[in-house]
Order: structure tokens, then C-alpha cells, then sequence
């Protein structure tokens, strides 16, 4: 029940704030090869909950995890349970616990190796908690060496947690299109070869974006919708999790956008607004800065207020992180800074002053 984990979460909680992170990460190894082996299991457990949507399970059996590492020791999965923790912790707003936990789990997985999490470690922490504190641009060099790691041992779940978060790292912080598609498709291939077809489906969203970005020669109907050379997307729906459908919707809304069908992309963007990913993770920040210009294009063309306050609120939300010390919020509040001045002001010099700003930040930090 609720009451359960919850109740273990705060113990949990005052054991882990009572030791500083150099004494947690100093812990002796697990000798005791049972609790070495319930950890194991708890974070199995754990991870499929998760992917199932059985959240307060997921989050119960990662906690259990974290106790028994407190208590006797680390295990090569302390790493992943932390990790875990602390973004359940960031889901009940507490948000510097959850960043705390995420730096210690990048510390001990980097002083006990552990080529089967590791990979996943790094995604999830990266993704979840780190890009807080730190510029996404340079955690994302710790991806691809535990990447291939996992790729090496045929860890394909390990390996999926890792991909999905470095995919769309390098997409939201300005990749390339044409070597990002180069890279998409040689991990594609590998999946194929590795015989990994559930794995291609939760890959493919992001190639078949890259693809649809890059065409010019289609109804720009056709390329709003995730259909096309490497999947499609009524497929995908019916085999879908949580996590992988709300980011097809994402993708869905970003392209609407892009391609102009701004009604299209504010229905869809209003069904993923209140989603963890929109508020707690990475994506949190192109969700908010493609949703807000999507809400001020329908402002301007209906004059319905309801939009503009919508807008208003991705603003203060970017502007939320940017103060609270995120310096990946940056690139984006800018951008969302401009349309809002174009709506109070018609001092064109101003205008373009605050565009030459935002441009400005997107040389140093990048921004797709």
C-alpha cells in the first residue's frame, strides 16, 4: 500500500542523511551473497514494475534495495536502486534529495563495476535527476563506453535504458540531423542483427523523427504522423508502455509544430502536460518550450486567453528551472522569452535584441 512505501521511504530517507556520500560510497562489499542476491532481485523486480506502470511496487522494491545496501553493505546494484530512489524522490518534489542520490549513484557504480547496470544507471540518473546541476552536453560522454559495454554482454534492457536516454539527449541539445541519422541507423541495424525487435520498437520513434524532419518531398500530412520507413505507428501503440507512448505523443505534438498544425499539436500537448516526463525529467524542457509556442500560436489566432495563460505557465515553468540552478533551462527560456515579449511590446529594436540574445545562447549550449 501507499502507507507502506511510503513509511519505508522516510526511514530510508534519515538513514541516507545521516551518512555523508563518501561514507555511503566507502561502504564494504556485500558479503552476505544472499542479501547480494535479494538485491539483485528486488531491482529486477523493480525495473519491470516500472516498465509496467506499477509505480508504488517499482518504487517499494528499489527502496527495500537501498536499506539493505545501508545495512549490510554495496552491491554491484546499490547503483541502481539509489538511482531509483532518488527519482521517486524527485516525483514527490524533492527534488534536491533526488539530485543528491543521483550523483551517488555515478559514484559507486564508477568504484564497483558493473557493466549490467551501469549503462542503465547513467541513462536514468542523467536523464532524471543529474541534467539539474549539470550541462547534458557533458554527461553525455559518459554514454557511450558503458553503451557498448552493455551492447558486449547482450544486456538489451540495460542497454535500451541507456539508449533511450542518450538518443534524446543528442536530439534536444542540437545534434546534427544528417550524423545523428547516421548514428540512428547504425544502432538500428544492430538491433536488427542482435535479432532485438521488441528493442527496435522502442527505438524507432526517434529515427522515424529524424527521418520526417529531413523530408522535404512529402505531404507535410504524412510526415506529422510516425509512419513511414521504419515503423508504424498504429503498431507501436498496441504494444506500447507508459513511457514509450508519451514520448511518441511528444514527438507527435514537436511535429505538428514544426509543420505548422498548431490546433493538432495543442490537443495532444494538453494530454501530456501533467505527465512525470513533462515535469520531472530531461524532456521536461523542449516539452515546455515547444508546448508554450505552440499555446502562443493559438493565442494569436484565436485570442483565447486559456492559451496564453497555458503559454504563460511553460514560461514560468523554464523559469522555475533556470533559477532553481538548471543551466540547461537557459537555451530554451530564451526562445520562450522572445514570444512572450512579442506580445507586449512592438519595439522592434527590443525585439530583435532579445532574438540576437537567444541566439546567442544557442552557439554556446546548442538547441534543435
Amino acid at each position: 500500500t501507499p502507507f507502506h512505501v511510503f513509511h519505508m521511504l522516510k526511514k530510508v530517507r534519515k538513514d541516507l542523511c545521516r551518512k555523508s556520500d563518501e561514507e555511503i560510497s566507502s561502504l564494504p562489499h556485500v558479503k552476505d551473497t544472499i542479501s547480494e542476491a535479494v538485491i539483485l532481485i528486488l531491482i529486477c523486480i523493480s525495473t519491470d514494475c516500472l516498465i509496467r506502470n506499477k509505480k508504488m511496487l517499482g518504487a517499494l522494491t528499489s527502496i527495500i534495495a537501498t536499506d539493505i545496501t545501508i545495512k549490510k553493505g554495496l552491491s554491484t546494484y546499490s547503483s541502481m536502486a539509489i538511482s531509483t530512489v532518488g527519482i521517486f524522490e524527485v516525483a514527490l518534489g524533492n527534488k534536491k534529495i533526488g539530485y543528491r542520490l543521483g550523483e551517488l549513484s555515478l559514484k559507486i557504480v564508477s568504484e564497483i563495476p558493473a557493466p549490467d547496470v551501469a549503462a542503465a544507471v547513467i541513462g536514468q540518473s542523467s536523464l532524471c535527476l543529474l541534467f539539474r546541476k549539470r550541462r547534458l552536453r557533458n554527461l553525455i560522454s559518459l554514454f557511450p563506453i558503458e553503451l557498448e559495454k552493455a551492447f558486449a554482454i547482450g544486456d538489451s534492457c540495460t542497454a535500451m535504458t541507456c539508449l533511450f536516454a542518450y538518443v534524446n539527449a543528442r536530439l534536444w541539445t542540437g545534434e546534427n540531423l544528417q550524423s545523428f541519422e547516421k548514428y540512428l541507423r547504425d544502432v538500428h541495424r544492430r538491433l536488427f542483427d542482435f535479432g532485438q525487435k521488441e528493442l527496435m520498437m522502442y527505438f524507432n520513434p526517434t529515427l522515424q523523427l529524424v527521418l520526417n524532419l529531413q523530408n522535404s518531398e512529402e505531404d507535410w500530412k504524412d510526415l506529422i504522423v510516425l509512419t513511414g520507413e521504419v515503423m508504424d505507428e498504429n503498431d507501436f501503440m498496441k504494444q506500447s508502455n507508459e513511457l514509450s507512448e508519451w514520448l511518441l505523443q511528444f514527438y507527435k505534438m514537436f511535429l505538428r509544430y514544426m509543420f505548422g498544425f498548431y490546433k493538432e499539436a495543442e490537443s495532444i500537448g494538453k494530454n501530456l502536460f501533467r505527465h512525470f516526463l513533462a515535469k520531472n525529467s530531461f524532456l521536461c524542457l523542449p516539452f515546455n518550450l515547444y508546448y508554450g509556442l505552440i499555446s502562443y500560436e493559438q493565442y494569436r489566432s484565436t485570442g483565447r486567453r486559456r492559451h496564453l495563460r497555458v503559454a504563460r505557465k511553460c514560461r514560468k515553468f523554464l523559469e522555475h528551472q533556470h533559477d532553481f540552478g538548471n543551466p540547461n533551462a537557459t537555451p530554451y527560456l530564451r526562445i520562450i522569452e522572445v514570444e512572450e515579449l512579442s506580445l507586449r511590446s512592438n519595439n522592434v529594436l527590443q525585439i530583435s535584441q532579445a532574438c540576437n540574445r537567444a541566439i546567442d545562447v544557442q552557439i554556446v549550449e546548442g538547441l534543435t
